[in-house]
């Protein structure tokens, strides 16, 4: 028996009521033959995979005249998984995440298969999403929030869902886990504020508990400790603009800092619009730094110098690790970025006429 016959029985036996009706629905073997192509090659277009042009509009043509289509409920039965991802995401807020999401989901696409996006935006428990992920039978999933709860890393595992966090990592347990060196960008800003010359510096981060906001703090005052440097103040928030402006408010009474690092884009950019509401200049009175560089940090009102992500690195590591056999070990893959150096970023000098001789 063919594929596209076991769907259509499939489906037949999950729904008693639907008998056949005097019209037999076509199958994928109806399809081929008018488009004059194997069945392997119409359930190669129709799941999103590589095929030419020529071949997939003479596909989509044959299903048309047909009225042929493809039936995702009966697939999953005879498969025991759907053909979908579930994503999962919380500060969908965040310009990085529509950036990354878009990438991913068009990668996840190109791949053959489709994307369950699910917000666990507002403070909603991740757990809460579970019952969701597990009735759509989704084949694997990419988990995008803050952490990672034990329930539902152990609710994953025992129903053989490959799971992978991406721009995340969990602190209480081991999970395959995909992101940006974190620790080793803020290093590299550190490193880049002392060979500019600076003296004294100020850290503004995000949400002070997550993943991403220690690992960029921890590595930026290591390396300051390290030269013999501490920042002059050190604040946490948010991860949003509101936040970034009210630090730039805080940071205008400190009129001996040079060089700020902040946790993301949006932060700085919070950040500089304070500043220069109050009069001061970037890079003039202060040079300012972010991370991830989303496409609006290169804009002329920022120009922003940024730790680029890699992110098409990371959604490549990401599937590929959700495509490893349920008994391989976890693995935490850490990604290098790259420092993006632009008018916001000024040497020693900018800084004289503010902050006096050294």
């Amino acid at each position: 028996m063919d594929q596209s016959s076991k769907e259509r029985d499939a489906a037949t036996s999950a729904d008693p009521d639907s008998a056949p009706s005097a019209r037999v629905q076509p199958t994928q073997r109806d399809v081929a033959k008018l488009a004059k192509t194997s069945q392997a090659a119409v359930s190669r277009v129709l799941s999103g995979g590589a095929a030419s042009r020529k071949l997939r509009d003479r596909v989509l043509k044959a299903c048309d005249s047909l009225g042929y289509v493809l039936d995702m409920g009966a697939r999953t039965l005879v498969r025991g998984s759907s053909n979908m991802v579930a994503v999962v995401v919380a500060n969908i807020q965040n310009p990085f995440y529509p950036y990354i999401l878009d990438r991913l989901t068009l990668r996840i696409q190109t791949s053959g298969f489709e994307v369950l996006l699910l917000n666990a935006s507002g403070g909603r428990d991740i757990d809460e999403l579970l019952p969701i992920v597990l009735q759509y039978k989704v084949r694997s999933a990419i988990i995008m929030t803050a952490s990672l709860s034990s329930t539902m890393a152990n609710r994953l595992t025992e129903h053989n869902i490959p799971t992978v966090m991406l721009n995340r990592y969990s602190t209480f347990g081991s999970s395959n886990s995909v992101a940006c060196d974190n620790l080793a960008g803020g290093r590299l800003v550190a490193e880049s504020f002392i060979k500019a010359g600076f003296r004294t510096f100020a850290y503004v981060g995000g949400a002070p508990s997550s993943s991403t906001n220690l690992d960029r703090r921890n590595g930026f005052m290591q390396r300051l400790a390290e030269s013999g440097y501490q920042p002059q103040i050190a604040l946490d928030g948010d991860f949003n603009h509101d936040w970034g402006y009210e630090a730039g408010t805080i940071l205008r009474r400190f009129s001996d800092v040079q060089s700020i690092f902040c946790a993301d884009d949006v932060i700085a950019m919070g950040v500089m619009d304070s500043l220069k509401e109050a009069g001061l200049s970037v890079p003039g009175d202060f040079a300012v730094v972010g991370f991830d560089d989303i496409p609006s940090a290169g804009w002329a009102a920022y120009s922003l110098s940024t730790v680029q992500q890699p992110v098409d690195q990371m959604i490549e590591a990401t599937l590929k690790l959700l495509d490893e056999k349920p008994s391989a070990p976890v693995k935490e893959i850490r990604i290098p970025g790259k420092l993006l150096l632009r008018n916001s970023f000024s040497g020693v000098e900018a800084s004289l006429p503010r902050g006096g001789s050294k």
